[in-house]
């Protein structure tokens, strides 16, 4: 999905078009520099630690206290994802196992 956000295209797209000897290419860029949007993130949350360190209000913070993490429990807890699901008219062809 963050892939397929990157690139501006749809994941079903991707997933039609995209070979697996490049799909393995960009995982190997992803795992060694990160895809653009979340290099940004970590900018972001490296400044947002030094300001509040110049500022004398995080002692014993480190970087992960400025990113957002959302487990997948997480996100059920702010999203009723079944009502997501019928709202969005979602219906998966296989079945979660």
């Amino acid at each position: 999905m963050d892939l397929a956000l990157e690139l501006g295209q749809p994941a079903e797209l991707l997933a039609r078009t995209m070979t697996e000897r490049e799909f393995q290419r960009w995982q190997k860029y992803a795992r060694s520099r990160l895809l653009p949007t979340r290099r940004v993130e970590y900018y972001m949350a490296q400044i947002a630690q030094l300001i509040a360190i110049t500022m004398g209000g995080a002692k014993d913070v480190g970087l992960q206290d400025y990113l957002i993490e959302l487990r997948q429990e997480e996100v059920a807890e702010v999203v009723d994802l079944e009502a997501a699901r019928k709202a969005f008219g979602y219906n998966p062809r296989r079945k979660e196992q």
